[in-house]
């Protein structure tokens, strides 16, 4: 008799998702291992503290040669001196949006220009557009946004991308977010 095993990630997921799933937490680990290289922003620039440790939600895609990174995470979470580089208020009910477009090698890391747009999704199901403003923080610029939410409440994130050569990606992520 033949005995057939069956992981438990296929089985609850199937094998596509399971294989998108993996990808997902292939990224996040690049991701970390990224993050947690060299902090000096005098050697590594692109690494300025985005959040503290397991408080925000991050996807990764490429986009031609650029790599760009999302980030979302409640402003009360945030460490005390990035909320002031990015002259935001520290709350619970804030969420700010950070897109990072970059090109380049680790260690010689550059701005990717590009267009970005946002729409922030609650369980309501009306999204909101997020208005971006570019900040330049460490030498690179990035897209920054807040938006004011209802707690608790799970919220998706849908951002698009364009290069000035046409190309285009979409990220798309979703979060819950509590009073602390």
């Amino acid at each position: 008799m033949r005995q057939h095993t069956r992981t438990p990630t296929a089985g609850l997921l199937g094998s596509h998702n399971a294989t998108v799933s993996i990808r997902l937490l292939a990224l996040a680990a690049v991701a970390l291992s990224t993050a947690c290289g060299n902090d000096d922003p005098a050697v590594n620039p692109a690494a300025v503290p985005i959040t503290a440790p397991g408080s925000a939600s991050q996807v990764t895609a490429q986009v031609g040669e650029a790599s760009v990174t999302a980030v979302a995470i409640q402003t009360s979470q945030m460490p005390a001196e990035v909320a002031a580089e990015h002259g935001i208020e520290q709350r619970d009910d804030l969420v700010m949006l950070r897109v990072s477009p970059r090109q380049g090698e680790m260690g010689s890391l550059s701005t990717a220009p590009m267009q970005v747009r946002a729409t922030m999704t609650g369980l309501r199901g009306t999204p909101r557009d997020i208005v971006l403003e570019e900040r330049r923080v460490a030498g690179l610029v990035d897209h920054v946004g807040t938006v004011e939410v209802t707690l608790p409440d799970t919220l998706r994130f849908d951002v698009t991308v364009v290069s000035p050569q046409g190309q285009s990606g979409t990220l798309e992520f979703s979060r819950e977010f509590r009073t602390r």
